[in-house]
């Protein structure tokens, strides 16, 4: 009776689950997984695979963004509890869309750790300068001192 009494009804119901997986993954995650959600902005797809192989290894879902503008497609889905950030992407400098997220409000509580392959002491002064959390050298570190690097971020939080 209800389904040919109120037809649009029924469509809100069966459909919403699949309407919310799609389009608020960060919200989805943070109400069945009590990891904390990693937004990982890195343009290069070997490195991105193998910290996010690491990552949820380690029961920590990971998003990763290719671009400074899915960085912010995602942020704009909900937020994650910590930003992983490259500083060489191909549409905008990461020094950049750090000082971006630290001057919206929605964005700036959110800690960042700078991952990056330039090492130079003027970037890491930048860097922190600009409100990062923590910058490391990508390339010297095993993945898993990565996860380590941001539990122990978290837990400063």
């Amino acid at each position: 009776m209800v389904f040919v009494v109120c037809p649009f009804l029924t469509l809100i119901l069966y459909t919403a689950p699949f309407i919310l997986c799609y389009t608020y993954p960060f919200i989805l995650y943070a109400l069945y997984m009590k990891s904390p959600i990693i937004l990982y902005v890195e343009d290069d797809e070997t490195i991105a695979r193998l910290f996010e192989r690491q990552f949820k290894m380690e029961d920590m879902p990971v998003h990763v963004a290719r671009t400074g503008a899915e960085a912010r497609a995602l942020l704009a889905t909900g937020s994650p509890d910590i930003i992983l950030l490259d500083i060489s992407l191909p549409d905008i400098d990461g020094f950049e869309l750090l000082k971006e997220l630290k001057s919206v409000p929605a964005t700036k509580d959110i800690p960042v750790v700078i991952l990056s392959n330039f090492t130079r002491e003027e970037d890491i002064e930048w860097g922190k300068k600009l409100g990062a959390a923590r910058f490391v050298d990508k390339v010297s570190l095993q993945p898993s001192e990565i996860v380590d690097i941001v539990k122990e971020v978290l837990a400063d939080k």
